[in-house]
């Protein structure tokens, strides 16, 4: 009886071990080191050639299968993208990212996946860039105010003192205006605190 080809075995293999080996291919693993890897995790006798050949006849058809797979997903998130666009996180968004680089780069692909992806991305950019300039703007007004209340705050001692000056030697005199610093002090450090709220 006839010892069966290598390349036949390989027509042959379960759909995991298909896909494992399409894999190894896709990943530029070195068909030597696949050929170990069989016999190793499969106990499948193969060789260079038999690799080489199982690509020739089945890798165009893998690929398309997979692309095809790619491009379902890239619809499903295109879908659920547009629908939420504000959801996704940066991993996903990264996702994207690189899928509409390999659509853009692939020329079977349409220009309305691509489109589609790119406009999500657009959106989400929008997004960041709306909540960036409102954090920014937010910060400015607490700086702003911050800033209004020490120059109030300099105004007022600067009043304050030279209203000393003018009762200085009162004790009448003075003895009120304490009175009046500690209430306007009193008066601009709790606007300063109710203001932070």
């Amino acid at each position: 009886m006839r010892k069966p080809r290598t390349d036949s075995t390989l027509d042959y293999l379960p759909p995991e071990q298909a896909e494992q080996l399409m894999e190894w291919i896709l990943g530029r693993v070195p068909y030597r080191s696949i050929v170990e890897a069989m016999r190793e995790k499969f106990q499948v006798e193969t060789s260079i050639g038999a690799i080489s050949k199982y690509w020739g006849k089945w890798g165009a058809e893998h690929w398309k299968a997979r692309r095809q797979d790619a491009l379902a997903m890239a619809r499903d998130v295109v879908a659920d993208a547009a629908a939420n666009p504000g959801q996704f996180s940066a991993a996903a968004l990264e996702a994207i990212e690189q899928k509409v680089f390999a659509l853009a780069l692939d020329p079977e692909s349409s220009a309305r996946e691509v489109k589609g992806l790119a406009q999500i991305l657009m959106k989400r950019n929008d997004q960041e860039i709306r909540k960036r300039d409102q954090e920014l703007a937010r910060e400015r007004l607490a700086d702003s105010r911050e800033r209004w209340r020490e120059s109030l705050k300099s105004a007022i001692d600067r009043g304050l003192d030279a209203l000393y000056d003018d009762i200085a030697g009162n004790p009448e005199a003075e003895a009120l205006f304490e009175r009046l610093r500690a209430a306007v002090r009193h008066g601009v450090e709790a606007d300063a605190e109710g203001g932070d709220a």
